[in-house]
C-alpha cells in the first residue's frame, strides 16, 4: 500500500524545502535564527544545520499563523513528545502500517513503517502512546526553538528493519 498524507495545515505553502541551508545563527550560536537573504549568511553567521553538525533541513517547513490548528497527516501512534522550548515544542508518530516507499537518489526501496514528526508548536493536544486518526488536531503552530518564524516543521522518512 502506499503511503497517503493529509494536509498537515490548511493552506499549504512550502517556505524551505528538505536539504535547503535557508537559516542562519551567530557564529557563537545565540541570538535569534534569521533567515539568509543570499547566496551566504551575513558576516558573523553561519547555517544553523552546520552549526549543529548536519547537511542540511531534514524536512519541510510550512508557513502558519500563531496557535493555527495542526493536523495528523496520517494514523499513527505518537511515540516522541518535546517539551524543551529551546529544541522547539514538536510532536512525532510512527505508523502501524507499514507503507512502500522508494528513494530517486539510491535507488533503495522497501516496505516499512512512517516516522512523522511536527515541530516548532506552541501546544500538544496529544500525549505519548495515544493514536492519532487522520485529520485529527495534534497541536497548534508557533515559533518555538530555533525558527525564524511562525511555521509547522513536517518530516516525514521511513522506519528502516534492522538487518
Amino acid at each position: 500500500m502506499k503511503l497517503q498524507l493529509f494536509r498537515p495545515l490548511r493552506q499549504l505553502m512550502i517556505s524551505q524545502n528538505f536539504g535547503e541551508n535557508n537559516a542562519c545563527i551567530r557564529n557563537d550560536g545565540t541570538g535569534n535564527v534569521i533567515a539568509r537573504t543570499s547566496a551566504n549568511c551575513p558576516v558573523g553567521y553561519q547555517s544553523i544545520y552546520t552549526y549543529f553538525g548536519m547537511k542540511g533541513h531534514n524536512g519541510l517547513d510550512f508557513p502558519a499563523k500563531d496557535w493555527e490548528p495542526v493536523f495528523a497527516s496520517v494514523e499513527g501512534v505518537v511515540n516522541e513528545i518535546s517539551t524543551e522550548r529551546e529544541r522547539g515544542l514538536g510532536v512525532g508518530t510512527i505508523t502501524e502500517q507499514e507503507y512502500e516507499w522508494s528513494d530517486a537518489f539510491s535507488n533503495a526501496k522497501g516496505t516499512n513503517k512512517f516516522k512523522v514528526r511536527y515541530w516548532h508548536l506552541a501546544g500538544m493536544n496529544v500525549k505519548l502512546g495515544d493514536r492519532v486518526k487522520v485529520g485529527q488536531v495534534i497541536g497548534w503552530a508557533d515559533n518555538t526553538g530555533y525558527s525564524t518564524g511562525s511555521h509547522v516543521h513536517f518530516e516525514c522518512k521511513p522506519v528502516r528493519k534492522k538487518v
